[in-house]
């Protein structure tokens, strides 16, 4: 009797803590990029939309924050932990204006995002397809 072989699903976790500081952002996607490897989805988009929950927490959290990246064959996901309770919601924002579509792209371009709240702030994370 033979044995088939089982397709294994395995995710990987990478997670790193970053200062407060404008400087943390570009050193968030450059974390994200080297570690998204040969996953076969939209590295670009990823990274992107790392950028955006980076800077949202620097500029509107005014905090340090935690960068999860969670990666398996079909799925990436990021989170950005911030020590802010303030919920982020879209806004519509005039087209004039140079801020305020970060979260307009997190909830286009991703396949799906969210907050969590916890009891030191909160988690926004969101979820890209290959």
């Amino acid at each position: 009797m033979g044995t088939r072989g089982a397709v294994r699903r395995t995710t990987t976790l990478y997670e790193v803590h970053l200062p407060f500081d404008t400087a943390s952002v570009p050193l968030a996607r450059e974390f994200v990029r080297t570690r998204l490897g040969d996953w076969g989805g939209d590295h670009h988009v990823v990274e992107l939309l790392t950028t955006e929950l980076a800077t949202n927490a620097v500029l509107h959290a005014h905090s340090a924050f935690d960068l999860a990246l969670k990666v398996d064959p079909t799925v990436v996901r990021v989170e950005v932990g911030d020590a802010s309770p303030v919920i982020p919601r879209p806004t519509v924002t005039p087209l004039d204006s140079v801020r305020g579509r970060g979260l307009f792209l997190v909830e286009t371009m991703s396949s799906r995002w969210g907050v969590d709240g916890e009891v030191d702030g909160k988690r926004v994370w969101f979820e890209v397809t290959a």
